[in-house]
């Protein structure tokens, strides 16, 4: 046995893959002696900390995790518990990179051991992160209970006070593929304080739109069954079949780009009596033209972002969305996701901003003609409590800022007559949610900046200026720079006087504010008014 071993670290530039058949066929002899060449290399680890590890290591973890050798599991336990005492991580990361598929092979039952490495705060993210994804598989195999998951993430979460990211994340992982509901909340929270990687996760909606979906199998993994499977095709060996010609691999990418923007422009310039581009066989002019869903030329891109939305359940043993929350809700979610969903349209393409605002406008403007009665038939006297009731995808705060930034965009952008149905409109959205919630606290900011362009673009500056007056008199501490910075702007675009806001500065008896106002004043200065 000791032979087949040695053929492992023979010629590592190759595969040893009569080595492994042989294992294989000897799995009863050789198992011990794998585990022993592991064990001896856990107890060495900073023997070998300077050097990469053996190839005879990395071949017998991999055979021990095919043959489910449970005496591997405490083993590995040890040598990744070490890795905070090197530079060099006790294990290369073409083991790491699979630990989470190993662990969950050789398992012992022993959590109390797994777990004390999760939340030993001294070794890397990466072996952690590794370990906690095992809990996806121990779940969906009925190995720990939902009750038992949920107690200990919800321990993991408190336990890492929101500072590690890569845990965050892959807690977030976790909670998306066992569907855990109940930690919905704990997530929002997770996601408040920043700490979940846009880039590799997506945003909140992103998440809501996972856990709800049944269907993808992206962070699904299984045990090791087979090392061959596993090890042949890996960078580090010299395997013609798995190269790549990465020159052919760019061409082909050159050629889905040009397809792609000649289709975007077969249907920017099609005539109103030639076929729809979108292949109804309808005349464009009976079709997509006077359609607003499908106006834009690159709508498919558009389109495939919306089919992301959760669906309703197909089998009784699962949670759909009208589990949680009642049809109306579900609707006036479905047109802010229209609006507000990341649409993944490619940077080549050139798009129509302007016509995807106005379809924007449309769908934001429906939407809130839905709030409203939803907002009267209940006792909301918050928008943090209307979220916790209605909101799925997107807080109402999303909203308001969306549907007022296109609407102040029109504002600044229209004549005389259509610029004062959008002030109007505006002003009704911001009365609405004064009417309606308390919005003394930090969010209001949002608010006090479209107040401001309202009073403004209305020609209402003495309004404005009392305003913005009574409000310091009542708003939180952290709001008074904001108001104060409104106050100012109104007073210099009616008196374009700066001794009017050294005025106001007098006038704060706070000294540390009035510090700051001074500060603020600077970049009034040279503003041209």
């Amino acid at each position: 046995m000791n032979k087949i071993i040695k053929k492992f670290d023979e010629n590592t530039e190759l595969f040893a893959k009569e080595a492994v058949l042989e294992a294989k066929n000897n799995k009863d002899k050789i198992k011990k002696e794998l585990l022993s060449s592991v064990k001896e290399y856990s107890l060495n680890v900073e023997k070998y900390r300077a050097e990469d590890i053996p190839m005879h290591i990395i071949y017998a973890i991999i055979l021990l995790a095919e043959f489910k050798e449970k005496e591997l599991f405490p083993i590995l336990i040890n040598i990744y518990s070490q890795d905070y005492k090197g530079t060099r991580p006790a294990m290369d990361y073409c083991i790491t990179d699979i630990l989470h598929r190993i662990i969950i092979s050789v398992f012992d039952g022993n959590f109390a051991s797994l777990n004390n490495l999760i939340e030993n705060k001294k070794i890397r993210e990466f072996s952690k992160t590794q370990c906690l994804r095992c809990y996806i598989y121990f779940y969906n195999n009925k190995l720990i209970s939902q009750q038992d998951l949920e107690k200990y993430l919800k321990k993991l979460i408190k336990y890492y006070d929101y500072k590690d990211n890569d845990i965050y994340n892959t807690i977030m992982e976790v909670i998306i593929n066992t569907h855990l509901f109940n930690l919905i909340e704990d997530v929002k929270t997770i996601f408040d304080y920043h700490l979940i990687d846009f880039n590799i996760r997506g945003g909140y909606a992103e998440f809501i739109d996972d856990i709800f979906d049944y269907d993808d199998d992206l962070d699904k993994f299984e045990p090791i069954e087979d090392t061959i499977k596993e090890m042949s095709w890996w960078a580090c060996f010299k395997n013609k079949e798995s190269q790549q010609d990465y020159k052919e691999i760019e061409n082909q990418l050159e050629d889905k780009i040009q397809k792609e923007i000649i289709e975007v422009e077969k249907f920017t310039k099609v005539g109103r009596n030639d076929p729809c581009p979108c292949g109804s066989g309808k005349k464009y002019k009976k079709c997509c033209l006077n359609n607003p869903d499908k106006k834009l030329p690159y709508q498919k891109y558009i389109d495939d972002s919306w089919k992301k939305y959760p669906k309703r359940k197909n089998r009784d043993d699962i949670l759909d969305i009208y589990d949680f929350y009642q049809e109306e809700y579900v609707e006036i979610d479905k047109l802010l996701y229209k609006v507000l969903k990341n649409k993944n349209i490619p940077l080549f393409i050139k798009r129509d901003l302007y016509r995807e605002m106005m379809i924007s406008l449309n769908y934001l403007e429906e939407a809130f003609e839905k709030i409203k009665p939803v907002v009267s038939q209940n006792n909301f006297s918050t928008v943090h409590q209307y979220d916790e009731v209605v909101s799925i995808h997107f807080s109402l705060y999303v909203f308001f800022e969306e549907y007022s930034n296109i609407l102040e965009k029109l504002i600044e952008d229209n004549s005389d007559l259509k610029k004062k149905i959008y002030l109007n409109k505006l002003e009704e959205l911001l009365k609405f949610f004064y009417d309606n919630f308390d919005l003394n606290d930090e969010y209001e900011e949002i608010f006090i900046n479209k107040w401001t362009t309202l009073f403004y673009y209305s020609n209402q500056l003495d309004e404005g200026i009392n305003f913005m007056k009574n409000k310091l008199k009542h708003c939180i501490k952290e709001l008074k720079i904001p108001v104060y910075r409104s106050l100012f702007d109104l007073t210099m675009c009616k008196y374009e006087d700066v001794s009017k806001i050294d005025d106001l500065i007098k006038r704060e008896k706070d000294k540390t504010l009035k510090q700051e106002l001074l500060e603020l004043k600077k970049d009034f200065i040279f503003e041209d008014y």
